[in-house]
């Protein structure tokens, strides 16, 4: 399947996960926020509460986690690869199998009404309806928000998806403002 068509000047919200577990993880995410409301043709329109969770698969220390919505004038392959720009300029360094501790991680959770299915770019990210930590800070900026399903049609709203998935061990920490 050919990726979708995107024209120049559309603009799309998307929504953008950030998560640290190594260094100072409140800075990360801040930094990260800046370099992604500063990429051309984006502006940012919500960032949520920070979050703490246990890390799930990945050694070391407890992750921050938040959600950044922006509406952004670039096409979903070019925001990914921004992204991926962005932790590489940040120092995050990707080695050896598996997940490993990172300073920063930026993940591409929803792209408009988008479903993609390519080697390397998976939107809505398949991560959405197993993890708290993106269901929690998605559901705080935009309770109402329908996920696009694989086969048509969209899920329910996040502010209920997030029920069903009992306690991961997320806490709210409060607004990066506050934390900074």
């Amino acid at each position: 399947m050919s990726p979708p068509a995107f024209k120049l000047g559309q603009e799309k919200t998307a929504y953008i996960g950030l998560g640290s577990n190594v260094g100072d993880r409140i800075a990360n995410i801040a930094e990260a926020a800046r370099k992604i409301a500063d990429l051309p043709g984006t502006r940012a329109i919500a960032l949520s509460s920070l979050f703490e969770t246990a890390p799930l698969s990945v050694r070391g220390g407890p992750f921050i986690n938040a959600v950044m919505a922006i509406v952004t004038g670039m096409g979903p392959h070019r925001l990914l690869a921004d992204l991926l720009e962005t932790e590489t300029a940040m120092g995050r360094k990707r080695q050896g199998p598996g997940p490993q501790p990172r300073n920063i991680d930026l993940d591409l959770l929803l792209y408009g009404e988008l479903v993609i299915r390519e080697k390397g770019l998976i939107i809505p990210h398949p991560g959405i309806f197993r993890r708290r930590f993106v269901l929690d800070p998605l559901s705080e900026i935009d309770p109402d928000l329908r996920v696009p399903l694989t086969g048509g049609g969209f899920s329910e709203p996040v502010s209920l998806l997030r029920d069903h998935l009992g306690d991961q061990q997320v806490v709210k920490i409060g607004s990066l403002e506050a934390l900074a």
